[in-house]
């Protein structure tokens, strides 16, 4: 196929699809809570659909509405007493997210990994649920889960995979008994524990953290509120808001939340240091090019 590509102004309005970080964490909350919710989530991924198939195997009732732009979610009322078995694809947040709920549930699940996700890493996140009661065996592409995940003190270095930090917050509100998580040296995709954090506190979701070190209470049940949206992706809106930075009549970028706590919106404070004409409107930002100047990115 042949594309021929002329110039002309960049201009008009692009509305992001979500993000499918915060849809992973808030589709858990929601079906490990009390009571239905409806997420509205403009663009479902393959993780995200991968996502929603394993919390149908552990028990939800998840419905597809609004020519796929929303989800209605009714929470796991009972694991199935078979052995469960959830097709994660070649999603890794699905797999370290639902690992530790699988584990903190008691089910016997069986996890069919595709692509490159069977060997991608998963300690030492499996030793610290194998030193809590989880019998882990790998089978080429199926990983199996079997025990019940046991209260007590977890430890994960800061510096590997923030899922694993995730996959245990979300997980040990629900075990019985208190748990205390502590994450060690310094700290690697800080953004995205705290995106997980503000899905928790949304699902009234008590926990308290005392610089790196979590303290857990269990027996938690969240409660999410009945109605609320997956924010747009701000990774994908920053090729737009650069490109609204290099047009003189600018260019309206919707869907997201100015508010965010994804990592990625730091392009927004770059754009600004850049020179470029930046300021929030309803659900976004408009952005257009201005007196530009050079700087130095500190990209880490």
């Amino acid at each position: 196929m042949d594309l021929t590509i002329k110039p002309g102004a960049r201009s008009g309005r692009v509305k992001i699809p979500a993000s499918k970080s915060q849809a992973h964490r808030l589709l858990i909350c929601a079906a490990l809570g009390q009571n239905e919710a409806l997420i509205e989530c403009d663009g479902f991924s393959a993780d995200i659909r991968a996502t929603v198939e394993c919390l149908k195997a552990l028990g939800a009732e998840i419905v597809s509405l609004w020519d796929d732009r929303a989800i209605l979610v009714r929470p796991i009322i009972k694991v199935p007493d078979e052995p469960c078995r959830l097709p994660c694809g070649e999603s890794g947040s699905t797999l370290r997210f639902l690992l530790p709920v699988c584990a903190a549930l008691g089910v016997d699940a069986v996890f069919h990994m595709e692509g490159r996700l069977p060997q991608r890493p998963l300690a030492p996140l499996d030793e610290q649920l194998r030193s809590h009661g989880i019998e882990l065996r790998r089978e080429a592409e199926l990983l199996c889960c079997s025990g019940k995940l046991e209260a007590g003190d977890y430890e994960i270095p800061g510096n590997v995979s923030s899922q694993y930090i995730s996959g245990l917050l979300l997980a040990l509100p629900l075990v019985e008994g208190d748990s205390r998580l502590s994450v060690t040296g310094s700290i690697e995709s800080a953004a995205y524990i705290t995106m997980t954090e503000d899905a928790l506190k949304l699902s009234n979701i008590a926990f308290t953290k005392d610089k790196n070190i979590y303290s857990i209470p269990g027996s938690q049940r969240s409660r999410i509120p009945e109605l609320l949206r997956v924010e747009g992706d701000f990774s994908n809106a920053a090729f737009f808001l650069c490109m609204g930075a290099l047009s003189q009549r600018g260019i309206e970028v919707t869907g997201l939340e100015p508010a965010s706590h994804q990592g990625d919106k730091a392009v927004v404070d770059i754009l600004r240091t850049f020179g470029a004409e930046l300021r929030e409107i309803e659900g976004g930002y408009f952005v257009r090019r201005s007196k530009l100047q050079g700087l130095t990115i500190d990209a880490k």
